[in-house]
């Protein structure tokens, strides 16, 4: 089995139709945005369990949380927690679900294609983590500083690269995530006052961890995080 576990629990909204919902509802093609990221995962082989981490507030008053249960009836938790000190935060109020089985940690605004292929990658590399990279220099994202396609340091909205790394994070064991995670949050490694997931990267390079770096083309990933990028995008995405 693999844990797929999605941060959601930011308060942000967006507008559309004169109405302010959460991105993950904004509706393309007749669809919610999120059903797009559940869908891609279609193709991955073997039993996968969702784990949706949301606003409390949005759970009632959007039907976030009865959405993502129809969408994924089967093998999927969702839970609603209050603000939180950052992603990485609000991935470890789930660590009562995580275990030793694989482990992805995903932006619910990014569309990957062909994950099953990149995921078959990772496993063949017998790496303990792995992440995905395309080219920017926004500081939006974190970036990695990449070598013989292996990742050797990562940095938090800190363009010191071209290198950016997709909201993509893959980890052998679920229970290694959580012990590198704990000590992330022990020694305070934040950037701007919150903890990001990126930043745990570095503590499994720190005891001599092996983390992948694939790198995809600008075809392979959809970004979706906002109405320009949505708009965008929309041509890509099927009815």
């Amino acid at each position: 089995m693999i844990n797929i576990v999605f941060p959601m629990a930011s308060e942000d909204l967006f507008e559309q139709g004169g109405k302010k919902i959460p991105l993950q509802l904004f509706e393309i093609n007749g669809r919610p945005l999120i059903s797009y990221i559940i869908e891609s995962f279609s193709n991955v082989k073997g039993i996968k369990r969702f784990i949706f981490i949301i606003n409390a507030s949005h759970a009632d008053r959007f039907a976030l949380e009865k959405t993502l249960k129809l969408l994924c009836p089967k093998k999927s938790l969702v839970l609603t927690v209050g603000k939180t000190k950052g992603a990485l935060c609000t991935v470890m109020l789930a660590a009562d679900f995580i275990d030793a089985n694989e482990l992805l940690v995903v932006n619910s605004d990014q569309l990957i294609l062909n994950i099953d292929v990149l995921l078959e990658k990772f496993k063949k590399s017998k790496c303990e983590a792995g992440v995905l990279s395309f080219k920017s220099t926004l500081k939006r994202w974190a970036y990695g500083l990449i070598r013989n396609e292996k990742l050797l340091e990562s940095f938090v909205r800190n363009p010191t690269s071209s290198n950016a790394l997709a909201g993509f994070f893959y980890f052998k064991n679920g229970i290694d995530f959580l012990i590198n995670a704990k000590k992330t949050i022990k020694n305070s490694w934040t950037t701007d006052g919150l903890f990001y997931v990126p930043s745990v990267l570095n503590q499994f390079i720190l005891d001599a961890n092996t983390i992948n770096a694939i790198k995809i083309d600008e075809e392979h990933i959809l970004n979706l995080y906002s109405k320009d990028m949505i708009n965008k995008n929309r041509k890509n995405l099927s009815k």
